[in-house]
């Protein structure tokens, strides 16, 4: 295919060539070539005279909008396509790739998208993904499986249920220092309870570590959370007549429980893991 200019329409910005073009087959077509901010354009007719009424309209268009666009703004144009083609590497309009900048600048009010990006890639590169409810049942039937007593895994599972409430959704890695903070100062209960759950969300967090959940390097974010302190006060004591009331109203089923606590000092939870067979009659002894 050859090609000859054979015509110049307008002049500087408002320039429009028209174009020759010869093919194998020898029937000709006309292209009118001309710069629209900085930018080569074509359009190819049949007719050289369709082609001569587009190039005169197009002048009048392309000077119009000379007399609106400066230097400056075709330096802008440039730099809006340089951005679009950026945009275009990750399948994004420009639009669409500054309102996913904007949203990301909002989120972290202000601060640099790209030190959020080195953050996320520290702490989240090549971990799975999976959310605080998922590891928590993963943990529980780890210990289950490990032969973990029965009161141990009923107490594990009670807490563990108040626990995916606020954080079961949130993906493991995703959960922070604060965030944790902020969920032990919600519980109801005192410091003890509050200092127990904390425990609890450090043994889990470390489990899971170990599992490749989680960075292997640096504390766990339970680990970095606050402790709770309050007033130590002595238990209470039950006088002979407030224990005889509770014996004389504590159902059959309780009673054994109520007082082997009450005249041996064993903990609740070892009395739980009693059996009849470990009260020795015959010595006066309980076997824990």
């Amino acid at each position: 295919m050859r090609r000859r200019s054979i015509i110049t329409v307008g002049k500087d910005r408002a320039e429009i060539k028209i174009y020759t073009l010869r093919r194998g087959n020898g029937v000709p077509s006309y292209q009118c070539a001309w710069y629209d901010l900085g930018k080569r354009q074509t359009k190819t007719f049949a007719e050289i005279e369709n082609a001569k009424f587009f190039a005169q309209q197009q002048t009048l268009s392309l000077r119009n909008e000379g007399k609106a666009v400066g230097e400056a703004s075709l330096r802008d144009v440039e730099t809006l396509w340089a951005c679009e083609s950026r945009a275009q590497r990750f399948g994004l309009t420009l639009v669409a790739a500054f309102d996913e900048w904007f949203a990301a600048k909002s989120a972290l009010n202000g601060g640099s998208v790209t030190e959020a990006v080195r953050f996320y890639s520290a702490h989240h590169a090549g971990l799975p993904n999976k959310p605080f409810a998922v590891v928590a049942e993963e943990f529980y039937s780890a210990k289950e499986a490990a032969g973990a007593s029965f009161v141990y895994c009923r107490s594990l599972r009670h807490y563990l249920s108040r626990m995916k409430k606020p954080l079961g959704a949130t993906p493991l890695t995703d959960i922070t220092t604060p965030q944790i903070d902020a969920y032990l100062r919600s519980e109801a209960g005192n410091h003890t309870t509050r200092n127990n759950l904390r425990r609890i969300l450090v043994t889990v967090f470390r489990w899971a570590q170990k599992q490749g959940y989680l960075v292997q390097d640096r504390k766990t974010t339970p680990e970095r959370a606050m402790t709770f302190s309050g007033p130590d006060t002595a238990p209470e004591i039950f006088t002979p007549d407030e224990l005889r009331k509770i014996i004389k109203v504590c159902p059959k089923n309780m009673l054994p429980h109520i007082v082997i606590g009450a005249f041996s000092g064993i903990r609740s939870a070892e009395i739980e893991r009693l059996d009849w067979r470990d009260i020795l009659w015959d010595r006066g002894y309980i076997e824990i």
